[in-house]
């Protein structure tokens, strides 16, 4: 079981599998090694006041570990010449809307379109079609996720994130692609 928070009234938990492998990453204030062993008893605390079944799961827990959650900015281009780049390689996700995974899924089903387009004859067109298409997307939900504000208001529209067809969408159209590198 492990714990991570950024702010007092924000906490984060999820079981590892007991062979996880310890990654070192940045915290906000502080650097903190995936595998350093936290307090079960601070962990407990946080909770207090939680669900009786959250503090009994917490209660049956050994010990705990505390690791940090990275933010990167989207990057500025996601290929170069026949290379590119897809999911968390290019727009990592904070956890918070649980779209990291998604997101990648998508970006598969889309760079594939995009190439199955250009029949093999222009990768790097593909690629810049796949990035333009995908990239507002992706910006979109790396920034609501990094705010940690989704569905905060309680009444939201979900069907633009819920309701994404990949292999139906409308791709953005071939031309005209700039090359900005």
């Amino acid at each position: 079981m492990s714990v991570s928070r950024f702010a007092k009234a924000l906490r984060n938990i999820f079981a590892l599998a007991a062979d996880f492998v310890s990654l070192i990453r940045l915290q906000r204030d502080s650097f903190v090694r995936v595998g350093r062993r936290g307090d079960v008893n601070e962990l407990r605390k946080a909770y207090e006041g939680f669900h009786p079944d959250v503090r009994a799961v917490l209660e049956a827990c050994p010990d705990c570990h505390k690791w940090a959650i990275l933010e990167r900015e989207p990057l500025p281009r996601w290929s170069d010449g026949r290379v590119v780049l897809l999911g968390d390689a290019c727009h990592p996700m904070t956890p918070y809307m649980a779209q990291g995974g998604a997101t990648a899924i998508e970006d598969a089903a889309i760079l594939a379109r995009c190439i199955e387009k250009v029949d093999g004859e222009d990768i790097e067109g593909a690629f810049q079609r796949y990035e333009a298409h995908r990239k507002p997307r992706t910006s979109r939900i790396q920034a609501i996720s990094s705010a940690n504000t989704w569905m905060k208001g309680g009444d939201e529209d979900t069907s633009w994130l819920y309701g994404y067809d990949a292999w139906n969408v409308p791709l953005t159209p071939m031309e005209p692609f700039v090359k900005t590198f």
